[in-house]
């Protein structure tokens, strides 16, 4: 165990993923599931996940590709505010670009 710590220390953060890139695919392996599985899901956490994809600028364009290909089908009040946090999110990830 202590030669494992000690080789992983020696590592530079070019060498392998960050904690932000851990922390970046929980997000979006969430709302893959989360579409995958085809089931109603919990709306607010789904749209709040969304929105936390915008603490992530260094993926902008792989979330902005990914969001676009979403289509909301619902019409309850949750799925307009899922909707609605698609559209913020995608077009705060490309004004970022615009800066």
């Amino acid at each position: 165990m202590v030669k494992i710590l000690h080789r992983t220390k020696g590592i530079s953060r070019d060498e392998g993923p960050s904690a932000r890139y851990f922390a970046y695919a929980r997000l979006m392996n969430y709302l893959r599931t989360e579409i995958q599985d085809g089931v109603d899901g919990f709306g607010p956490l789904w749209a709040a996940t969304v929105r936390e994809l915008r603490n992530y600028p260094e993926f902008a364009d792989l979330t902005v590709l990914y969001l676009e290909e979403i289509t909301v089908t619902g019409t309850n009040k949750f799925d307009r505010v899922m909707e609605q946090e698609l559209r913020e999110t995608e077009t705060f990830l490309l004004g970022l670009k615009n800066d």
